[in-house]
């Protein structure tokens, strides 16, 4: 049938995408200055790559017990600068927010909604609708089995889930998280030499 034939031509296309998204995620990463500029990268790649607007990425907060905060952050156009900036001077319970949720149940969360977008977003909301976001997911980043930070993205246009896009999501939080866990190495490693030349 036609409507067979589309939905195998998606389906082709979004594996295309996602095989050429990764070499670039990882190019991204190994040329990356440092860390943050790394995460910085692999997040404009993939907002650009599957056409979300808003992206950033949310690390716990060690002064702020049992909440995230945002580490890196990404906006296709000034518009979204406000959403962005409200986004960056809060921090997130690990249980109840919109990416707390995705960080304890350590599964993505996705709402492709406008109306219940804006009600799992209560203290962005207002910047939430003046850019006019009607979609967003939350992806938990693990490092093995422990969920260590949030991919969050958001769109101003319906971004409903597929398969190909849960597995691309994946692939591409491993890679986030051998960044942050080649970060803390190299800053436990940093720790280390500095005590020892105090000694």
């Amino acid at each position: 049938t036609v409507a067979g034939q589309q939905t195998l031509e998606r389906r082709v296309a979004a594996r295309t995408q996602w095989l050429t998204l990764l070499p670039d995620v990882s190019l991204a990463i190994s040329e990356a200055p440092s860390w943050d500029e790394g995460l910085r990268a692999v997040l404009r790649h993939v907002c650009e790559a599957e056409k979300w607007q808003v992206g950033g990425v949310y690390l716990p907060d060690g002064a702020a017990g049992g909440q995230l905060a945002t580490a890196v952050r990404y906006a296709e156009a000034d518009r979204f600068q406000p959403f962005l900036v409200a986004t960056e001077q809060m921090r997130f319970a690990r249980h109840t927010t919109f990416p707390g949720r995705a960080y304890r149940d350590g599964r993505p969360v996705w709402i492709d909604s406008r109306e219940e977008l804006l009600r799992a977003l209560p203290k962005r909301r207002r910047e939430a609708k003046r850019a006019g976001l009607v979609a967003g997911a939350a992806f938990p980043i693990r490092l093995g089995k422990t969920v260590i930070a949030v991919l969050e993205l958001f769109s101003d246009r319906p971004h409903g889930p597929t398969p190909e896009l849960f597995s691309l999501m994946a692939d591409v939080s491993a890679q986030i998280g051998r960044v942050l866990e080649r970060e803390r190495l190299t800053a436990q490693a940093a720790d280390l030499v500095w005590r020892e030349q105090q000694n």
